[in-house]
């Protein structure tokens, strides 16, 4: 029993886990980094223009915050790759 419970307490920390990774924010940051993307004219971080092989990415202007307060703007996804948690 015991060690079925610490079993499953592993499971769930790895899916809280995944879950921060993949960035399932609310509803509310899902549509503000879809506009952010979908109106992106040059990445914040290059100044270059649309990439077909990089797409767009709403980057956290301060790359310590999270979720629905955050400010988000365009850059290419290896800009931001390359940038990671770096301050601007």
């Amino acid at each position: 029993m015991v060690h079925q419970q610490r079993v499953e307490d592993l499971h769930e920390a790895k899916r809280a886990q995944i879950k921060k990774a993949t960035g399932q924010y609310s509803g509310d940051y899902r549509k503000r980094a879809a506009l952010v993307r979908a109106t992106a004219l040059v990445c914040h971080l290059c100044g270059d223009g649309f990439r077909l092989s990089d797409p767009w990415v709403a980057d956290h202007v301060d790359a310590s915050s999270h979720g629905d307060v955050a400010e988000l703007r365009a850059a290419h996804r290896s800009c931001n790759a390359k940038r990671g948690n770096k301050p601007l």
